[in-house]
Parts: structure tokens; C-alpha cells; sequence
């Protein structure tokens, strides 16, 4: 997703000198749950998968990318109807 992020203060400025780009995990994760499992392609588990578990086992990234004991508590909560 070629995550960059930027500070509050060079996005609320101007249109035309405030930094370019989006959010991209969060609007990745949202296009694919709109183009994928809302309509029927796909799993929210196995989206959950491509963007959780399978990028941390890629990495070999211990702790991360599952709920399970002993892993970290990382979540994300998401309302499918504000997509």
C-alpha cells in the first residue's frame, strides 16, 4: 500500500500546497471489502487473512497477525456499513 504517512499540519493547509495521497491501508482494506466480499468473492476471513496473517507469516513477524494467546493485541475494528 506504500504506507507515507504525513503530519496534520502539512494536510490542513490549502488544496495546493497540502501533501498529496490518501490513507492507503484504510482505503486498501475498504475498495477490497467493497469489491471482494460484498460482493461475494471472497470471505471477510479470508480478507482478514491477506491483510493480517499472511503478511506477518511473509515477514516472519512473530506475535503479530492473529488473535490468539501470547500473540500482540493489535486490532483493527471495522463498520462494514460506512464503507
Amino acid at each position: 500500500t506504500g504506507h507515507s504517512p504525513d503530519t496534520i499540519e502539512s494536510k490542513d493547509t490549502e488544496f495546493d500546497l497540502a501533501s498529496f495521497g490518501i490513507s492507503s491501508l484504510e482505503t486498501a482494506f475498504s475498495i477490497s471489502y467493497d469489491a471482494l466480499v460484498s460482493k461475494g468473492l471472497m470471505t471477510m476471513g479470508h480478507l482478514c487473512e491477506k491483510f493480517c496473517k499472511n503478511p506477518a507469516e511473509i515477514l516472519k513477524i512473530n506475535g503479530k497477525g492473529r488473535i490468539k494467546e501470547g500473540y500482540d493485541g493489535d486490532i483493527i475494528i471495522f463498520d462494514k456499513n460506512k464503507v
